[in-house]
């Protein structure tokens, strides 16, 4: 009987998101997390500052590589392009009655403190 034990191990480090990139996408959430605060504290100083929760395979360690694609994005082409997904969870938490905004008021926000930070 055969044994595939090491194909999948072959498999599995291939999948498998490096530390280094693990490292550069936690960096990336971070720069999101910080310019979405700053935005509140200069924008939206009387309102509920969000917090953040981590979540997704990243939390868990299961993070893949995406598979690469060629793309356009605003007339600009990419060849093997490859997203990836943080899953990073911002809660607003205040008195629903007197502190809190419609959902879509709160993801408008989000939109405008996030905007232009990358150009993909």
């Amino acid at each position: 009987m055969s044994t595939c034990h090491s194909l999948f191990k072959s498999y599995g480090s291939t999948i498998t998101l490096s530390s280094t990139k693990v490292k550069d996408l936690k960096k990336s959430r971070k720069a999101v997390r910080d310019r979405i605060r700053k935005w509140f504290k200069d924008k939206k100083t009387d309102e509920i500052a969000p917090k953040f929760r981590s979540q997704g395979s990243i939390v868990h360690g299961t993070s893949i590589e995406p598979i690469p694609y060629d793309t356009t994005i605003d007339g600009k082409e990419y060849k093997n392009f490859t997203e990836y997904d943080i899953d990073d969870g911002i809660y607003f938490i205040g008195d629903q009655d007197e502190d809190r905004r419609s959902v879509q008021t709160y993801h408008n926000w989000i939109m405008k403190a996030i905007d232009g930070h990358t150009s993909t």
